[in-house]
């Protein structure tokens, strides 16, 4: 121990500087200068423990900001007891140890100034701290930094972990509420962040997760994310969020912007109790390890997504979404990987909307099996799957722009009841492609079944198949096409349509106005042509001339980004409205699905091919305030000609 202090002191050409000081008595250090000597030029711990009472230690405490815990020195911050690390400071680890915190740990540095928790090899923080030449941080030389429970008041700002990850262990492993804010946590053997499954709901944001040997953020639930945003993940052999625990909360919820690249991974299947609650908000896209599944018999699963921004489950192969999550190179959806998704009676009553699943069916369970009388379903998509694309038995109200393609089973099935199949894309699918149990009494209208191996309809008499394409049998009357649709490119599941198929303008137009939208939530009536006279197609997609993008998420002070892609002889009227407004037909341009005229209000004017940049008022007020926009595009030689773009529904985030 030590009771003194050492002030204004050089320590010149000795076997080492300074020697066996433990981390409490540091601060009793100041000025102190260090220089030729055989060994460290800094301060050597003796010892890392916190306990009782601040510790506080600036640069001034140390010799050029550094202090060396030598091999084996794990330290302890006990409960009740703070170590205060102030901007500058490093400690470098030279092998092995660690820090447990159940007390407070606070690393506040600046931008030019971070706090740094490294290995004596890294030589960009702190200098040549070990005198071997130049060197950079060396991964797995200690073990890092460990949050317990009850240490929530620990706070790191612009503080750098590095080259942690001894024996596995993560470089943050976090088990309690503690706050991180514009730091970096780089170069672990193991995983970035791991909140060993634990309750913890961390606020992580602004920081970066990168060049880890194992998951950047391991060992959540999917309560875990809640006060994490504007979080990077950067080339870690796990690129990726991981849940790993199976419980759901009462109010659990998933968002977009508290997830790096939008990308979660399942590692465990959900349970879902009595009373759960579980919530995934548009543009979520989760990815499967092998063999996952999602059943529900009690508990509540909703999926918010949108045309503009469906939520994908997938599996983490596939890196058509959300790209190479799992850092295998290029690679494409692996069917069967997974089971698929289940609503069984004894689940709570939910909206599924606009969902995509890949690459399920394993052990031959269909991707997306509903038998509740409680699940309002709308536009989902199954593809890629080894078996049964869509089972639907009992369910609240009709099934709407479903598009099912390319799985080894039957297309879409329908075991009971009159559930009617509106506007539906089956296509290149191993069994038939819509196909109905003898208990089913309902009818496919404006939907399109074509190139399935089983053939197009399975089970379904004539005069129940209306104003669709692919039966031949049904062809002869009822509106009813069998021919070629013409998709875009059916071997690579655009199911949309050519502009001169023929199952363009189509479809049963009293149908159609009931559904309102097509899959991508774009107008189910279009002028693609331009003619002047807005009509339904057959099959899930509505042909149009023009589309809208919208380019980021609205955080209350920051830019989205509206473009139309088209021809560019047109000219967009970007709409807003309040949300739930019913929608209002416009006989020449199709359905505004945002309100009608008296409920929008004009929020810009731009060119196809010239994106408008919208900005979200900086008011915290508005945090969580629904939206919509809609465009009208209209020909710039013509304005009575046009028609109007997909809707994109918003929430404003903080």
């Amino acid at each position: 121990s030590m009771s003194g202090s050492i002030s204004d002191c050089q320590f010149i050409s000795n076997g080492a500087a300074v020697i066996g000081v433990p981390l409490d008595t540091v601060p009793r250090f100041t000025n102190t200068v260090a220089f030729g000597n055989s060994g460290v030029d800094s301060i050597i711990l003796g010892g890392a423990d916190i306990l009782s009472g601040t510790t506080t230690i600036t640069t001034q405490n140390t010799v050029g900001g550094v202090l060396v815990a030598p091999n084996g020195t794990f330290g302890t911050i006990a409960s009740g007891a703070t170590l205060d690390l102030r901007p500058g400071c490093i400690i470098k680890w030279n092998l092995d140890g660690g820090l447990t915190v159940n007390g407070t740990l606070s690393c506040i540095g600046t931008a030019g100034q971070p706090v740094v928790l490294t290995t004596t090899a890294d030589d960009l923080h702190g200098g040549d701290t070990n005198e071997d030449g130049m060197s950079y941080v060396a991964p797995n030389t200690w073990r890092g930094v460990s949050f317990a429970p009850g240490s929530d008041s620990s706070q790191l700002e612009h503080c750098h972990v590095r080259g942690a990850g001894r024996s596995g262990t993560p470089a943050l492993t976090i088990e309690a509420n503690v706050t991180i804010r514009q730091s970096r946590v780089e170069l672990s053997a193991a995983d970035g962040i791991s909140l060993a499954g634990s309750m913890a709901q961390p606020s992580i944001r602004d920081c970066v997760i990168s060049g880890c040997g194992g998951v950047a953020i391991n060992g959540l639930r999917w309560s875990s994310l809640k006060e994490f945003k504007d979080n990077q993940i950067i080339a870690n052999t796990g690129n990726f969020a991981q849940i790993t625990s199976p419980d759901i909360g009462a109010s659990d919820r998933l968002r977009t912007h508290t997830v790096p690249n939008a990308v979660v991974v399942l590692a465990s299947d959900p349970v879902f109790q009595a009373g759960d609650n579980l919530t995934i908000e548009p543009g979520l896209i989760i990815k499967m390890t092998l063999d996952r599944s999602i059943a529900l018999s009690s508990g509540k699963l909703e999926i918010q997504g949108t045309g503009l921004q469906p939520v994908i489950f997938t599996s983490i192969a596939d890196d058509d979404f959300g790209g190479d999550t799992n850092g295998d190179g290029p690679s494409w959806v692996a069917p069967g990987w997974w089971r698929g998704i289940q609503f069984d009676v004894g689940a709570s009553s939910t909206k599924v909307n606009h969902v995509v699943i890949r690459g399920a069916g394993r052990t031959g369970v269909p991707g997306l099996s509903i038998d509740h009388p409680g699940v309002i379903l709308t536009a989902p998509r199954v593809d890629t799957c080894t078996a049964t694309g869509m089972q639907i038995g009992r369910l609240n109200g009709n099934i709407a722009n479903a598009v099912v393609w390319n799985v080894g089973g039957i297309g879409l099935r329908v075991n009971g009841g009159g559930t009617l199949v509106g506007h539906a894309t089956v296509a290149q699918c191993g069994g038939a492609g819509i196909s109905a149990d003898p208990a089913w009494f309902g009818a496919v209208v404006n939907s399109i079944s074509w190139g399935n191996n089983g053939g197009n309809f399975g089970g379904i008499i004539a005069p129940r198949i209306l104003y669709s394409n692919g039966d031949s049998t049904a062809a002869a009357s009822n509106g009813n096409l069998n021919v070629d649709p013409m998709f875009v490119d059916m071997g690579t599941g655009d199911l949309r349509l050519q502009a001169n198929s023929p199952c363009l303008d189509a479809a049963d137009a009293t149908a159609a106005n009931t559904i309102f939208e097509d899959h991508q939530e774009g107008s189910r009536l279009a002028d693609d042509d331009l003619s002047g006279q807005a009509l339904p197609d057959m099959g899930a997609y509505e042909r149009t001339r023009w589309a809208m993008t919208v380019q980021g998420l609205p955080f209350i002070g920051r830019h989205q980004i509206y473009s139309i892609l088209g021809p560019p002889d047109a000219l967009g009227v970007l709409l807003l409205a309040g949300p739930d407004h019913a929608p209002s037909l416009f006989s020449d341009y199709g359905w505004l699905l945002i309100g009608d005229a008296n409920q929008v209000q004009v929020a810009g004017v731009f060119h196809v091919g010239f994106p408008f940049t919208g900005t979200m008022p900086n008011d915290p007020a508005l945090v969580g305030m629904r939206f919509a926009v809609q465009a009208i595009i209209l020909s710039v030689t013509n304005t009575t000609r046009g028609q109007f773009s997909q809707r994109y529904r918003g929430q404003i985030i903080r």
